[in-house]
């Protein structure tokens, strides 16, 4: 694998931003912080610092990234497959999704804006780590019961952390839910931001990262 310190990881704890719910942490592959924050424009200012340094990004989200497209009409409100603890369609989940929706088109088109240089977007690990910098992976942070912490930048370095130790570092390079067919709302997201990725990619899971 290239330098790991290339590799800058970020996550973000969706929430409501004048409620203080909100909370991002970054450090790069090597371990090294980078920074965190509690709002969206910090946020975004980050990247795009790392992105003129050439660095790939891997934003992961707090929030459900895809959802189920079964055949079986009664399944359809099920858990993901692994999904744990508060299942994406009942209790916490549908709250969720509804913020990770408008917050993740926020973030989305503001990066858009104003890093045009970051045009890569991947889903996939392989995909994300062969490709030239600055590139975009997308990942989902599932962080809930005995994961959550005391903050939401806790939440979203716990997550972060994970990230590295599974995926950068390779101790376990699975994702934690895994569903045969799915709508992608991060696709619809960059779609609707701009981005000019294929259609396909509305069918395609992301990456989920559970700290346990």
């Amino acid at each position: 694998m290239e330098n790991v310190d290339r590799i800058c990881i970020y996550c973000v704890d969706v929430g409501s931003v004048p409620k203080g719910n909100f909370g991002w942490f970054a450090g790069r592959g090597s371990g090294e912080l980078i920074g965190e924050g509690r709002d969206m424009d910090s946020l975004v200012t980050s990247i795009v610092d790392m992105v003129k340094e050439e660095c790939k990004i891997a934003l992961g989200f707090e929030s459900p990234l895809f959802i189920p497209a079964r055949d079986e009409p009664r399944s359809l409100l099920s858990p993901r497959n692994g999904e744990t603890y508060f299942p994406w369609s009942a209790k916490a989940g549908p709250a969720v999704l509804c913020t990770g929706l408008v917050q993740t088109l926020w973030i989305f088109q503001a990066l858009k804006h104003e890093a045009p240089k970051l045009a890569d977007v991947f889903f996939d690990w392989s995909g994300f780590v062969s490709a030239q910098a600055p590139a975009l992976l997308v990942w989902e942070a599932f962080v809930a019961g005995r994961d959550k912490t005391e903050s939401h930048i806790g939440d979203a370095r716990s997550a972060a952390s994970a990230f590295r130790r599974k995926w950068i570092l390779g101790e376990q390079r699975k994702s934690s839910i895994k569903e045969e067919k799915v709508f992608s709302l991060a696709a619809a997201s960059l779609l609707r931001a701009g981005w000019p990725i294929p259609l396909e990619m509305l069918g395609q899971s992301c990456i989920v990262v559970k700290p346990g």
